[in-house]
């Protein structure tokens, strides 16, 4: 369920100050049934002024990132949630491995906006059945320690929706996620090409749309 919720935002502007725009809205439908999903973007300190941050495109990559981590046997029970451990140099690694290169403090604040966004989720009768953020819990060393220690610890925990709470011995843990996590990656992966192949032909096709109009 949690990966077929729409909570990504990919516009291209990533930042806001007017707070009109502090909330996305989007309806799906999950099992047969209408939701209503809104979310809230993380609230920045930035250049010495607050900003609006929504998760878009490099949030969703963290995500995925630490979720390998998390499939791979790194996976910890954190304060009762289902959450995994990792350093700033080895996610970096692993989202370089998967094509996007991120500095540390890039890194840093896409994991401070999942920890710092809302989602929500309502059904068909305004009923709210969650509300949380991506990331519900974070620690993050600073950037003293990282120059410090290039291997300092971070973690993070994942939304309630993913994988389900279990307060059982990380093992069984990791086999879980691995399971699901491999299951929505297929899906993911066959999505993420669709979107690529498709993008190009549609904005080509809306450009001679619009040609054909100014005739």
């Amino acid at each position: 369920l949690y990966d077929a919720l729409p909570k990504y935002n990919w516009a291209q502007k990533r930042e806001h100050d007017d707070l009109q725009e502090a909330e996305i809205t989007r309806n799906c439908t999950l099992r047969g049934k209408e939701c209503q999903v809104v979310i809230k973007p993380a609230i920045l300190k930035k250049r010495g002024k607050t900003v609006l941050i929504f998760p878009g495109t490099r949030e969703e990559v963290v995500e995925d990132a630490l979720r390998n981590f998390a499939a791979s046997g790194q996976a910890k029970i954190l304060e009762n949630d289902a959450g995994v451990t990792f350093t700033l140099n080895q996610l970096q690694r692993e989202l370089e491995s998967m094509g996007h290169g991120f500095n540390i403090a890039e890194i840093k604040e896409g994991i401070m906006v999942c920890r710092g966004d809302n989602l929500e989720c309502f059904g068909d009768n305004d009923e709210t059945l969650i509300s949380s953020n991506v990331f519900p819990t974070s620690g993050l060393i600073t950037r003293k320690q990282y120059l410090k220690d290039f291997d300092a610890q971070c973690y993070v925990t994942f939304h309630p929706m993913f994988p389900p709470l279990s307060p059982q011995p990380s093992h069984h843990l990791t086999s879980k996620i691995s399971t699901i996590h491999t299951s929505f990656s297929s899906v993911r992966r066959s999505f993420l090409d669709f979107r690529v192949r498709l993008f190009p032909s549609l904005i080509a096709r809306i450009s001679d749309w619009r040609k054909l109009a100014l005739r």
